[in-house]
This record gives structure tokens, C-alpha cells and sequence, in this order.
């Protein structure tokens, strides 16, 4: 993507969610990669858990 797509693309949220509602997406946003980042980790600490009892 170019940097002009970005500021377009922006500007088109901001025209449709309105900017004192975009704190608050934002927020929403960086909770859920959040939840899916602790989700991710556990899955990769468990597929490893079960790897090296199987290997025993």
C-alpha cells in the first residue's frame, strides 16, 4: 500500500466513524490483538509441551 492509500483510507474512517469515536475503536482494536497474541503464545507453549512428551 502507498502512503497515499493509507491517508485516504483514513480519512474515510474518520468521515464514517467520526473522530471522537476513533479513541475508543482504536482501544477496542489493540485489546482484541492483544487477547489474540496471549491466545497465539499458548498455543505455541502447549504444541511444544506436547511435542517434547512425545519425544520422551
Amino acid at each position: 500500500m502507498r502512503p497515499t492509500h493509507l491517508i485516504v483510507l483514513l480519512i474515510v474512517i474518520i468521515l464514517v466513524f467520526g473522530a471522537p469515536k476513533l479513541p475508543a475503536i482504536a482501544g477496542s482494536i489493540v485489546e482484541a490483538l492483544k487477547v489474540f497474541r496471549r491466545g497465539a503464545k499458548e498455543l505455541v507453549e502447549e504444541n511444544e509441551h506436547d511435542s517434547t512428551k512425545e519425544s520422551a
